[in-house]
């Protein structure tokens, strides 16, 4: 059998999704004998997966290869990785690679099954070493035993972490009002269904600030915090523009002084902090409109993707991960919402580019254990990250989908297509859950004008996403519901099936956490 002992200045890292565990390490010196003949030197990733307890029954020992088959005929391809899937226990300060008991993987599974686990470095001085492994020869999968010898240096070991999948509800209109749902904000304003933040803000400054300033001061309460955690909701995600962030150059959004937005955010972290809610943090809003949508803040044509944009929306990302990176509440950065398709297609090499670099910022900021999100909205694209953002050089990565069944063409389904759609959800993300872990970031109890399907839809939805190792966040926790929506729309909105707070309070309303208990 092949040995060696991990490089000291390759630290091991620990990642866990659900049932997926993923320990790496990478050394100049291959960590294995490779049964298909070639021990070339190449970089080695190890992957440890437990199983359920009657798989490792029926596989004895050592657990047999899920993993997708390595090439016969290896090349010495310096960026190669070689999966070897075994079971492995954790003590309470360092982990260690050992032979199980079936009671041991049992107690795993448990843990595991609590949620998704951050790795983040130890405390060398609590660290130990890591246990030597050894396992039989598996003559069903042809694979030689591998063996990891002591010592390795402790400040190559993690620890692990359990994180409840989160159950969670967005905060949107608050920092960046909607027209469908806050039509009084632009009340008498003559922009209709166009309207927008920005334009507001050219149209009447003056209005736009006491508006705004009405908006923050009012729109949430400490109650609104209790409520959610009284409900069942353990995270909130909460959609900031960066104006929000940092002082405006181009002067487009309101409130104007920076510190005003600021002073709310800190709050909002205080509030959750009390609660016991976690915040991630979103870049709803890009300098220049990442897809020019009023949620961005400006209905205009997008242009995001200038340089002076760019450069600007990281400044905003090392304010936001200075600022909360080491908050006790904060979860993760999300790094840009709902990017337009053209950046998608055409411009996927920038975007990128941006979150490499946005997430170098966020690692040299924040604690290492803060979920670093980027957001994919078209599912034509979601193969196109499969090589980007990926372990070991980027951990906590968290891929976020906004799943809907609302809008064209699905509105006009029948009951049984939507409840179909909403279960078909749980395959997909357990396709694209190899490339990272997902996060369902926004998605609606409503399916549209033509017809509600109500609870059933809700659990549905709720099963699949129970896929989604990072969790999940409705959009969204209120919905403005009062004669002053009126204004010039012409209507009280009364997007029921949105107004999570709402629908939550009534008797027979949509509880999307009523499988969870």
């Amino acid at each position: 059998a092949a040995s060696a002992s991990a490089s000291p200045s390759e630290p091991l890292l620990l990642k866990v999704c659900k049932r997926n565990v993923w320990l790496q390490a990478q050394s100049p010196q291959p960590l294995y004998t490779d049964p298909y003949g070639s021990d070339a030197a190449m970089p080695v990733r190890l992957t440890i997966r437990p199983f359920s307890p009657s798989q490792m029954a029926s596989a004895g020992a050592v657990s047999r290869d899920r993993s997708p088959r390595p090439n016969p005929n290896p090349s010495p391809n310096p960026g190669s990785s070689y999966w070897s899937w075994l079971p492995f226990s954790l003590t309470p300060h360092t982990f260690a690679l050992s032979l199980p008991s079936r009671s041991q993987v049992s107690a795993l599974l448990a843990k595991l099954d609590e949620g998704v686990g951050l790795w983040s470095r130890l405390d060398p001085a609590r660290a130990g070493h890591l246990r030597s492994f050894s396992g039989p020869h598996d003559p069903s999968e042809d694979r030689r035993a591998l063996t990891l010898q002591e010592p390795v240096p402790s400040d190559a070991l993690l620890a692990l972490r359990t994180l409840r999948p989160v159950r969670g509800v967005n905060l949107g209109g608050w920092f960046i009002p909607e027209v469908w749902m806050l039509p009084g904000f632009f009340r008498d304003s003559k922009l209709g269904w166009a309207a927008s933040l920005c334009r507001l803000v050219k149209q009447n400054r003056t209005v736009a600030e006491e508006r705004m300033a009405g908006q923050l001061r009012d729109w949430l309460s400490e109650g609104d915090f209790a409520d959610m955690a009284r409900l069942g909701f353990n995270s909130v995600r909460l959609p900031v523009g960066y104006w929000n962030l940092i002082q405006d150059p181009y002067g487009l959004f309101a409130p104007q002084d920076v510190s005003v937005s600021l002073g709310y955010i800190d709050w909002a972290f205080a509030m959750a902090d009390k609660h016991g809610l976690s915040v991630l943090l979103d870049l709803h809003g890009a300098p220049g409109s990442q897809n020019g949508i009023d949620h961005s803040g400006c209905s205009m044509e997008p242009a995001w993707s200038s340089p002076r944009n760019v450069n600007l929306t990281l400044v905003t990302i090392e304010a936001m991960a200075r600022r909360y990176g080491r908050k006790p509440a904060l979860l993760g950065f999300e790094l840009l919402n709902e990017p337009a398709r053209a950046l998608s297609e055409a411009n996927h090499s920038l975007l990128v580019s941006f979150y490499e670099r946005a997430y170098r910022i966020i690692r040299r900021h924040s604690h290492p254990e803060a979920l670093v999100v980027f957001n994919e909205l078209y599912e034509r694209y979601f193969t196109w990250w499969r090589d980007a953002l990926r372990e070991p050089a980027y951990y906590n990565v968290v891929m976020d989908w906004h799943l809907y069944n609302w809008q064209a063409p699905y509105t006009e389904e029948s009951r049984s297509r939507h409840i179909t759609d909403a279960m078909a959800w749980s395959g997909l993300i357990d396709m694209y859950s190899v490339q990272h872990p997902i996060m369902v970031g926004e998605w609606s109890m409503s399916t549209g004008t033509s017809m509600q399907v109500g609870q059933v839809f809700v659990d549905a939805c709720a099963v699949a996403f129970r896929r989604a190792s990072a969790g999940w966040y409705l959009w969204n926790w209120k919905i403005q519901r009062t004669e002053e929506g009126k204004g010039e729309l012409g209507l009280t909105v009364r997007y029921d099936q949105w107004d999570v707070q709402q629908q939550m309070g009534l008797a027979d309303g949509l509880n999307p956490l009523r499988l969870d208990g």
